[in-house]
């Protein structure tokens, strides 16, 4: 069966001037985006164009058809022009007051596509930027893109075409809880949530927002029981409805790819070469639009010793980037090793004070980072026994010993300053921490 986008015209492909009418060329300006989106969409997708509009009085002395076609027939050359071609267009000429039925958001232009076996209406769409426009997809019985709406642009509509619509519902109700949850994950971080737990609604809101997720849940708990049923099975329903929306795009085989340097933009992009869908830069910390354009206005590039130097910018934005794995796919200077820890450091070794000498301070990072050298293994345990002492074993002046303290201390140092009181081993605290300095010098050194 045959899948439509019905199209509307002004306000959708051109703006729409304040008088509601484009009968001059100086009034002609195209929608951002419009080309590069819906060319993708019409090469590679498999949509009939039918551009469906609405003009006031096209004919009457308000309106002379001379002013019309002109303009018309130019902003259909030009979409040509740029591999975009409609199957039909239809307009219709009436005003509002006529109560047509071949007016948006009437239906009598399209009966050729209603009840017509050929055609999948519920797979189809109503693209426009009006409320009229959203009554004639209801009135089709299929879907609308509402650019202007929610943040919808001819880039969220790209995607949404060619991944569809990650949006899902789910419903549990068990004994102790009944639970409602819809998400959109292509959304504005629009939430409505209520748990009767406050903080636990102001915890999922952050999700939805900071996620640029709609989220709406509702719960019914137990909660003159307990609160863990609530909190435990709303995560649940949350993580199943996750999964549910990435699920047909998953199933289609359509990727999302992590953040290309060379190709993402500011939002979720299609892209079809790939069968994926290239993560937006907009959701990574630091990342700002200013920091996006500047990054897309010198593409493109070589490596990240290129990108550095034609595109410099801050350290928590090249940080965040490096992360995400912006440069994972650019010339890879480093042989086997990973590319993106090797990135990191090259960026660190590049943009940080190094530092000439370490001192006791560091040990700890060290260890931390599996650096401490074979040869200092000795003193990184003795670090780390001196620790565990600090913390769980320091009773007044003295530092008592377990069955595993006194086995380590014995095997390496005297046993002749250990002490025993009421049954129990120790060691003074001044003895010990003369021992460990001793012992640590040697690290130091």
């Amino acid at each position: 069966m045959k899948k439509v986008l019905f199209i509307d015209r002004d306000g959708t492909l051109i703006k729409e001037p304040e008088d509601e009418q484009i009968d001059a060329f100086e009034k002609l300006v195209f929608v951002e985006g419009v080309f590069r989106n819906l060319a993708f969409i019409r090469k590679n997708l498999d949509f009939e164009f039918v551009m469906v509009s609405n003009q006031d009085g096209l004919g009457t002395e308000s309106f002379p058809e001379d002013t019309f076609w002109p303009v018309h027939n130019f902003i259909l050359q030009t979409l040509k022009g740029e591999g975009i071609e409609f199957d039909n267009i239809l307009i219709d000429r009436h005003f509002p007051a006529d109560n047509h039925p071949c007016r948006k958001p009437g239906t009598g232009m399209l009966t050729e596509y209603i009840d017509n076996p050929e055609y999948d209406l519920a797979g189809s769409y109503v693209i426009g930027d009006r409320e009229t426009d959203a009554q004639l997809a209801e009135n089709l019985g299929c879907k609308a893109l509402i650019l202007g709406k929610e943040g919808m642009d001819w880039e969220k509509i790209a995607e949404l075409l060619f991944a569809g619509e990650r949006v899902a519902k789910m419903v549990r109700t068990t004994k102790e809880t009944d639970i409602t949850v819809r998400l959109n994950l292509d959304g504005t971080g629009k939430c409505d949530i209520k748990t009767g737990l406050g903080f636990f609604d102001h915890m999922l809101e952050q999700i939805g927002r900071h996620g640029m997720m709609d989220l709406y849940v509702r719960c019914n708990g137990d909660l003159d029981v307990d609160e863990h049923h609530t909190i435990e099975d709303t995560g649940i329903v949350l993580g199943e409805c996750i999964a549910k929306a990435l699920g047909d795009i998953i199933s289609a085989g359509v990727k999302i790819s992590l953040v290309d340097i060379n190709k993402s933009g500011y939002s979720f992009e299609p892209d079809v070469e790939n069968q994926q869908i290239l993560f937006g830069m907009k959701a990574l910390n630091s990342v700002g639009k200013p920091v996006i354009d500047q990054i897309i206005a010198g593409r493109p590039y070589k490596n990240i010793a290129d990108f550095m130097q034609r595109c410099p910018l801050n350290k928590s934005a090249m940080i965040s980037l490096i992360k995400s794995g912006a440069f994972d796919n650019l010339e890879n200077c480093w042989g086997d090793k990973d590319i993106r820890v090797s990135t990191m450091v090259y960026y660190l070794l590049k943009n940080s004070d190094l530092k000439q000498k370490l001192t006791l301070q560091n040990f700890n990072g060290l260890i931390q980072k599996d650096l401490v050298p074979p040869i200092m293994e000795f003193q990184k345990r003795v670090y780390n026994f001196n620790k565990y002492l600090k913390a769980y074993q320091k009773v007044g002046k003295y530092y008592t010993f377990n069955e595993e303290c006194e086995k380590f201390y014995s095997e390496f140092f005297d046993k002749d300053n250990l002490e025993v009181i009421n049954g129990i081993v120790c060691i003074l605290q001044t003895k010990w921490d003369k021992i460990y300095q001793n012992e640590m010098d040697k690290a130091r050194d």
